[in-house]
């Protein structure tokens, strides 16, 4: 996703972190099922308006959360030379974010059209449904909890303000 040894784009974390992508482009999904296309991390941002960065999956069990985002061979930073550098493959990825530098990829490779990924002890499935021009198209499905109505409709009020909070202060 971007380190000292490899010369490809750094992860939407990593530029939402440093300023490079508005966070109020991650999207949050919080329960049941949508679709949403993601604008490859190597391409311009912000994405166009039909478009998010990410989409944010906050864990169950304790402060972590999970992204989601495409990955797509657009420049020579994610294309493969002769170093081996670049990216494996063109798909969805899937990440959890323990804190600013502890991130951990979820999904050995990209994820492809009709591939998918499925966390059992947080309740969501990431599934790709397709190839889309600069990003992919991809359907996050989660369970309901037993939480309060009331409390979960809350905490969304809350995630909807953090994330369209660009003030790294207040964030």
């Amino acid at each position: 996703m971007a380190s000292a040894h490899s010369n490809s784009h750094p992860s939407v974390h990593t530029k939402s972190v440093f300023g490079w992508i508005n966070p109020a482009t991650i999207t949050s999904h919080h329960a049941g099922n949508a679709n949403y296309s993601l604008h490859a991390v190597s391409l311009p941002h912000p994405p166009p308006p039909d478009r998010a960065s990410a989409v944010r999956i906050n864990s169950r069990h304790n402060n972590h959360y999970f992204i989601v985002e495409a990955r797509k061979m657009t420049d020579q930073y994610e294309r493969v030379d002769a170093q081996g550098d670049g990216i494996g493959r063109e798909g969805a990825i899937v990440y959890e974010v323990e804190n600013t530098n502890n991130v951990f990829l979820r999904t050995t490779i990209a994820l492809r059209v009709g591939q998918s990924c499925s966390n059992v002890d947080e309740g969501f499935k990431v599934e790709v449904l397709q190839d889309i021009v600069g990003g992919y198209q991809v359907r996050i499905t989660r369970s309901q909890t037993n939480t309060c109505p009331q409390l979960l409709s809350r905490i969304q009020a809350l995630q909807t303000q953090y994330d369209h909070t660009t003030d790294n202060d207040l964030r």
